[in-house]
Parts: C-alpha cells; structure tokens; sequence
C-alpha cells in the first residue's frame, strides 16, 4: 500500500511542470478550436447559472436562503460544483483519452488526472471571477474570512483527484464507466446542495436520516464550506466532524486510486492493443544494451462482435532469443504483421513481456514523428507540449528550441497552427524534437517513411552522428532496405512473430529480400493460404472453462 502511494505522489511531484505544461498549452488548444476562445470559459458557466435562476429563483419564486438571497447563493454554491462536476466527468478519460501517448512514449501515466484537475482549476477560476462580481452587485465584498476559499479549494482539489485516480484505471478496464459516471453526475448535483439547501423539513418521513445521509456526500461539505468563508463568516473549524470525515473520505479514494493505478498502469497499453514490467533499465557494465532470452508476448484476440475471446490468444512475439551490443545501428526487418512494433514498444520499456527474461542496459526511448502534437497549437507551442510530454525540464526546452527551429526547416509556418502543415512538415517537426533527447538506445519505428527525401537524408545524416561520433545503440526499424543497407550495421529478421535470422545487415537484407520477391510471386490464393497458415501457429487455444474452475485457479 505505502509503495503505491508514494509512487505515484513522487511522479506527480516530480512532474510538476509536465502537468502545467500540458494543462495549460490543451487549454489553450482548446480556446484556439472556438472562434471566440476564452469568452466560453465565461459564457458557458453564466449561461448555466442564469438557466437555474430562472427556472429555481424565477418561475419557482424560490425565497431566500436565510438572510441571502437565492442569485447569489446558488452563483457561490455552483462555483464549486463547476470544478468538481468536469473534474471527474473528464478524469474518467484521463488515461483512455492520451493513448497514443502512452502507446507511443514512456510516460509517467499516473500524472494524468492531475493534468485534468490543472486545466479545469482555470475554469473554476473563470468562475469564480463571476461570482465575485455577482456577489460584489448583491452587496457581498471581500473580509478575512473569504482566505477559507483557499482551503475548500484545495479540499476539492484532493477529492478529485483521488477520485479521478480511480475512475481513470477503471474506465480502462471497462469502458462503460464514462456512461455510468456521465448520468451520476447529473444524479449527484441534486444530491448536493448546489441549487437547493439539500435539507429536508419535518414534513418528510424519515427527514433526519434522510438529512444525515445528505452530509455523507464529500462534495456537501466541499460546496456548504464556500458559502461558509463568504455568507457566513466561518472557517473548518467550525464544523470538525464534517472536517475529519471529508479527509477521511478522501485519504481512503486517493489510497484506492494509487493501488489501482499502480496495479495497473503497465498493463494498459496491453489494453489498448486488445489484449508484465520486468525492462531493467540500469547502465550496467554489460557489454550489451539489450538481451532477451525467450521472450514472448501475447494478445487476447477479439470477436466479431468485438469483445474479446475468453479461450483464444495470439502470440505477438515467440520465444525471441537475441543480443545487441552497446553502440551497435540494427536494422530490424519483417512484413506487416510480423511483430516489429510489438519488439519496439517493448524495448522502448512501454510494454510488458508476458514469458521469458529481458534486460535493457541504458536509458531507452522510441522516436514517434506525430505523438504528442496538437493540431490546434503553432509548431513553436508544440515544441513545448512534446518537450514536457517527454519529460523534458522548462531548462531543457529553452535550450533545445532554437535548434530544434533549425533542423525542421519551416520558416515561418513554426507561428502557424500545426493542423495547416502537410503530412511532412509534421513529421520534421515531430522528428526535430524527438531528436533532442539523449537516451541511450533509440528506438526508430518507421519514423523516416514520412516526409521528403531530402529531409529523411538530413535525419539519416543526424543519426548516423549519433552512431559514429556519440556510440549511441540505434533499433531502426524499416521497410525501405536501401535506407537500412546504408545506416545499419547488423539486421533482425522477424518473421510469424519469431525470429528468422540475426547477422550482417547486408547479408539479411539479402536473404529477407529473397523471401518478399518469393512472396509477391505467390497467387493471391497461395498467398491468403500461407498466412493463415501463419496465423495458426500463433494461436494459443485455451480449453473452455466453467466459472467455478476460474474460481478455484485463482484462488
């Protein structure tokens, strides 16, 4: 338990300026994709607002609450739901929404309902600038005890973001939980006093069980605690039990949530490709940057109908057995299907193995061109996003952005939004940031297919310096056999999911090119044959089994 938890708050507190980075520039993205941008981040509140005046305080005629009148109640009791309703409605997607992030980079995954709660305390600060001007118009102005805002910000702040926590490896798991969470939000905010007192009168059986049931929900204390410090002059002290359960409340969610995300949080890229971490990633003094020794990795295959097969599971990889030298260049060869990305996710340390030992010696990473980019941002903001997406300090990010300007080429397209770029201009600016890090081992997936010859040239050039001057370990992972003659030393051949033949690049390159030219010469018929034929002896079938024989296995 104390392992989760302090896992995940040493990523959160070590990613600080990762989650404030990409809280804001998607905020800003969001602004960008409406013609009036920030003005909704008002209108949209206002609107809502002035919709429940009208039906609850208008049409209803709903009397005062106490000594205050019902606008600016319900303006100051909607403030706090306004964070916290967005909060958990989108941390249910906190993980599911970044997976060609997290599919693409290794990334620090419990950081992500944090970046929501960030960007959506910006929102609550819009709405809380309205408040302050309806309450200044009702009479209401600042006093000492308005600094308790303060404190029931960060209270909902530490509630949704453990509640975040674990709806986000739940919605994972089952998809189905961002339905769910969707209608009982709308079931919570009557459930909370945001647009009525949440108080039952003597008139209603059972109204003091009913009542005390009401103060179990965390988010009455959170909204009653902003009308405290601005209606009625009082802090949490006041209202120690309520105080000690909130906490309560909350310290148990967040500990939930670490345990799930920590349980978790290796397994959902396997979750992700329809379906564990054993990548050691320590320079040692081994003379090999990878070694692998019967490594296999396996799928659980989907219905027609979509859902996943209980007996029926693939084999990605089979029973890998290799060794790459430090500062070797390995070209890494197969047709589609074969297992290339499968091999590249896993040496990139962003999947699990699932059979056999592994052992990655030096800090590794996978070059992906568009990972990370946001259409609506300019090419100068994304440096930025990607910068922070791959880690990289607000140092580190200064320092590397005149050069990254330099290799991409884009001249004065750098100020324009990315989503008016062409397929290669993307790709030079994804590859011009990719290029900053300085791992170890790269990892390079295709990422030379986009884009203008002389441009893939250039990045060639820039690796083959990475290569000859830096001894840097380089997977180049390629369909173009020129380009992998030219840069590579030695070749993979991965075939089936197996390994074929491991060697002198050109001498693979031969015999791989040999197999294709076979191939091609097949008749479709042959063909369609062969690689279902393929396909079967990947297949793993597992006997059917009754629900009382799972039971027991797992017990």
């Amino acid at each position: 338990m104390f392992k989760s938890i302090r896992y995940v708050l040493n990523e959160n507190f070590s990613n600080l300026y990762r989650i404030f980075c990409i809280a804001k520039y998607e905020l800003l993205a969001d602004m960008r994709d409406s013609k009036f941008g920030i003005f909704w981040n008002f209108a949209s509140p206002a609107i809502q607002v002035f919709t429940y005046w009208l039906i609850f305080g208008v049409a209803w005629n709903k009397k005062p609450i106490g000594d205050i009148e019902y606008l600016p109640w319900l303006v100051v009791g909607y403030a706090a739901w306004w964070f916290v309703q967005p909060c958990i409605q989108n941390g249910c997607s906190a993980v599911f929404s970044k997976t060609n992030v997290i599919t693409k980079m290794k990334f620090p995954v419990s950081v992500l309902p944090a970046t929501i709660c960030a960007k959506e305390f910006f929102n609550h600060g819009c709405m809380l600038l309205i408040a302050f001007v309806t309450l200044a118009i009702h009479g209401f102005f600042p006093n000492i005890y308005w600094f308790g805002l303060l404190y029931y910000a960060l209270c909902a702040f530490a509630f949704v973001e453990a509640v975040s926590l674990i709806l986000s490896v739940l919605t994972m798991l089952w998809r189905d939980i961002r339905k769910l969470i969707t209608s009982l939000m709308r079931m919570l905010m009557y459930f909370s006093p945001v647009i009525w007192e949440c108080h039952f009168g003597n008139h209603v059986p059972y109204h003091e069980l009913l009542n005390k049931i009401m103060k179990l929900n965390p988010v009455y204390y959170i909204v009653n605690g902003y009308r405290d410090s601005i209606f009625y002059n009082k802090t949490f002290l006041d209202h120690p039990a309520q105080t000690l359960y909130f906490w309560a409340v909350v310290i148990i969610l967040f500990v939930i949530g670490c345990a799930l995300m920590y349980k978790f949080k290796r397994k959902f890229i396997d979750m992700i490709y329809q379906e564990v971490y054993m990548v050691k990633s320590i320079y040692d003094s081994s003379a090999n940057a990878v070694e692998m020794r019967n490594v296999s990795k396996i799928y659980k295959l989907k219905k027609k109908d979509g859902k996943k097969s209980e007996n029926e599971r693939f084999f990605a990889l089979k029973d890998i057995t290799l060794n790459i030298p430090k500062g070797d260049v390995v070209g890494i060869l197969g047709t589609n299907g074969s297992g290339k990305s499968t091999l590249s996710v896993i040496l990139s340390g962003i999947s699990d193995i699932d059979g056999g030992e592994m052992e990655i010696n030096g800090e590794q990473a996978l070059i992906s061109i568009n990972t990370g980019l946001n259409n609506q941002l300019t090419g100068l903001e994304n440096i930025n996003v990607k910068g922070a997406l791959l880690g990289l300090t607000k140092k580190r990010i200064r320092e590397i952005t005149d050069g990254v300007i330099e290799f991409a080429e884009l001249g004065d397209f750098l100020y324009q939004p990315v989503k008016k770029y062409s397929s290669g201009m993307k790709a030079r600016l994804g590859f011009s940031i990719s290029l900053a890090l300085n791992p170890d081992i790269f990892i390079v997936d295709e990422a030379l297919s986009v884009g203008d010859k002389g441009f893939a040239q250039k990045c060639l050039n820039r690796m083959k310096k990475l290569r000859d001057e830096e001894d840097k370990t380089i997977l180049f992972i390629s369909h173009s056999l020129p380009q992998v003659r030219d840069f590579c030393k030695s070749g993979i051949w991965i075939e089936g999911g197996k390994l074929v033949e491991t060697g002198d690049i050109d001498t693979i390159c031969d015999h791989y090119a040999a197999y294709v030219d076979k191939l091609n010469k097949l008749s479709d018929k042959e063909k369609k044959a062969m690689l279902e034929e393929k396909f079967k002896e990947r297949l793993i079938i597992d006997e059917k089994t009754s629900l009382l024989d799972k039971l027991f296995h797992k017990l």
